[in-house]
């Protein structure tokens, strides 16, 4: 999702799952990094650094699935 917002990449840009994140990558990027700790925390190696240059937006999630589905319906 990170990418196809930061990029405008075409693939799943209208899904709702997708559309639920734009306007808030501040709030993406966090919970990003939340579970970062946890994974380094049960012992994993991390590979997916997200830019925070591009953290922008809202910082809190105030929109979830089910909410986006019903608009999309």
């Amino acid at each position: 999702m990170w990418v196809v917002i930061t990029q405008n990449k075409k693939g799943y840009s209208k899904h709702p799952e997708t559309l639920r994140w734009v306007g808030k990558l501040k709030a993406m990027y966090l919970r990003h990094e939340k579970q970062v700790k946890e994974m380094e925390n049960r012992g994993y190696d991390h590979q997916s650094s997200l830019d925070i240059k591009n953290a922008t937006g809202k910082s809190s999630q105030d929109v979830f699935v089910n909410a986006c589905l019903r608009l999309h319906l």
